[in-house]
């Protein structure tokens, strides 16, 4: 996912940060933190997200589906 879709499904981050050499976008809702990783793809001149991790740990698992579920929600209002 491109980096404009995960703001479009997530919203704004709550935190963004360089971490070399990628850009990471960090979320919250009630009980879980995502941290989601973008690498620059020269192909697609663009950053995709390749990596996320939900409460620290590498995803995807039931509770990341759940978490990721309320950040969109939590978006929608």
């Amino acid at each position: 996912m491109r980096q404009d879709e995960v703001v479009a499904r997530l919203g704004a981050p709550a935190t963004e940060r360089d971490v070399a050499p990628a850009k990471v976008l960090g979320y919250r809702a009630t009980g879980c933190d995502v941290a989601i990783y973008l690498y620059f793809d020269t192909g697609r001149n663009g950053f995709f997200a390749l990596h996320y991790d939900v409460n620290g740990r590498p995803a995807p698992s039931r509770d990341g589906d759940r978490c990721l579920r309320l950040i969109a929600a939590a978006k929608r209002g």
